[in-house]
C-alpha cells in the first residue's frame, strides 16, 4: 500500500501522465458494396506498445459483434486509418457497424456511431426469398430510413384474383430488412366506407411518407378517384391529411403516377386523370409536379415529351430523374 502511494506521488510531483488507452472508430463511407475496400480512421489516447496491431472489425448487419469479422488490419503505434476490405460473400443489410481493436494493450475500441449498408455482390446475381408480405395488388410503397412501407392496393377476399370478390385495403406495413420482420401501422384516413384506395403514388421526402391520390369507392359504390394526400411520420405513427397542397385537376382526380425524389423534392407525374372524379373514362397525363415539404405544395414543371403509356416507372440517379415509358426511357 505505501509502495502504491509513493508511486501515485512521485506521479503527481513529477508530472508523469497516467491515461488510459481508449480508441474511437470512424468510417468514411456508409454504403459500400460486397468485395469492396472501406477507409476505417480511428482516434487514440494514452499510449500503445511496439508491435502492437490495430484491427478493424465487421459487425452483423443488426450491428452486433458477437461474431465480429477482422476486414483489416494496421501495424502502429498512433491514430490512423485502416484500409479494409468488405468479403464479397458479405450478405446484404443496413445496419453494419465497425470497429477497431488493438493487440498491446488489448482494447475494444468503440463502433462506428453510423450505420453502414453493404449492397450484396452483384456477381451473385440471385435472389432470396423473405418474410412474406400481405395479399395485394396495385398499392403504394416508400422507404424511410432503413425500413419500407407497403400499404393500399386491392386483394380478393376468396384468395383467387379472377373472382369478382374484391376489396379495397386501407392499411400500411412496415418491412425490417435487418429483422425481416412485418409490422403493421397506422391504417389511412379514409373518407368513403370502402376504407382504402389503390393505384395510389407513394413517395417518401424529409422523412416522412406520402400517398398522393389514387382511386377508391364511394359510398353509392361507384368507383371513384380518392382526391386525398396524406403524409405518414414513422416517428408517431400517424398520417396527416395534406390534401389542401393539390392544386391541379391533374392531380387531383389521378391515379397510376410515377415519381422520383431528389434532394429531399418530390417530383410526380405521367398518371391517368379525368376532368371529374370519375375513374371508369381516363386520359393519360403528360404533366409533371414538383412537391416542396416545408411549403406543402405542388409546383408544375415540363411536361414529359415522349410517348405515354399506362403505369410508367420512374426513378433518380445521380440527381437526375428518368421515366421508362412504352419503350422510352
Amino acid at each position: 500500500m505505501k509502495k502504491l502511494q509513493l508511486l501515485i506521488a512521485l506521479a503527481i510531483c513529477f508530472g508523469i501522465n497516467i491515461q488510459a488507452q481508449t480508441i474511437t472508430t470512424g468510417t468514411e463511407s456508409t454504403t459500400v458494396c460486397a468485395g469492396a475496400t472501406i477507409s476505417v480512421p480511428y482516434t487514440i489516447t494514452g499510449s500503445f506498445t511496439a508491435g502492437n496491431v490495430f484491427t478493424a472489425q465487421l459487425s452483423s448487419s443488426a450491428g452486433a459483434f458477437t461474431s465480429p469479422v477482422n476486414i483489416g488490419s494496421l501495424s502502429s503505434t498512433a491514430a490512423g486509418t485502416i484500409t479494409a476490405a468488405i468479403p464479397s460473400s458479405t450478405a446484404q443489410g443496413l445496419g453494419y457497424r465497425i470497429r477497431v481493436v488493438s493487440s498491446t494493450p488489448v482494447i475494444t475500441g468503440s463502433s462506428n456511431t453510423t450505420d453502414i449498408t453493404i449492397v450484396a455482390n452483384a456477381t451473385a446475381n440471385s435472389w432470396t426469398r423473405k418474410a412474406d408480405g400481405q395479399l395485394r395488388y396495385s398499392g403504394f410503397s416508400f422507404v424511410i430510413g432503413n425500413k419500407a412501407y407497403i400499404g393500399g392496393g386491392l386483394y380478393s377476399t376468396s384468395g383467387q384474383f379472377a373472382t369478382a370478390n374484391i376489396a379495397y385495403r386501407n392499411d400500411l406495413w412496415e418491412y425490417d430488412p435487418n429483422a425481416n420482420v412485418w409490422t403493421q401501422k397506422a391504417n389511412l384516413l379514409t373518407e368513403f366506407t370502402s376504407g382504402g384506395s389503390y393505384e395510389g403514388s407513394g413517395f417518401s421526402v424529409g422523412g416522412n411518407g406520402y400517398l398522393l391520390t389514387g382511386k377508391t369507392k364511394n359510398n353509392a359504390g361507384t368507383e371513384v378517384f380518392a382526391n386525398m394526400f396524406q403524409q405518414y411520420d414513422p416517428g408517431t405513427n400517424t398520417w396527416t391529411d395534406k390534401t389542401t397542397a393539390i392544386n391541379s385537376t391533374e392531380l387531383k382526380w389521378s391515379a397510376q403516377s410515377a415519381n422520383f425524389t431528389i434532394n429531399d423534392i418530390a417530383y410526380v407525374g405521367n398518371g391517368v386523370f379525368n376532368a371529374s372524379s370519375n375513374a371508369v373514362s381516363t386520359t393519360i397525363s403528360v404533366k409533371w409536379y414538383q412537391y416542396n415539404p416545408s411549403a406543402n405544395t405542388f409546383t408544375a414543371i415540363a411536361s414529359y415529351p415522349g410517348t405515354t403509356a399506362i403505369c410508367p416507372v420512374a426513378f433518380a440517379a445521380n440527381n437526375t430523374g428518368y421515366l421508362l415509358s412504352s419503350s422510352q426511357l
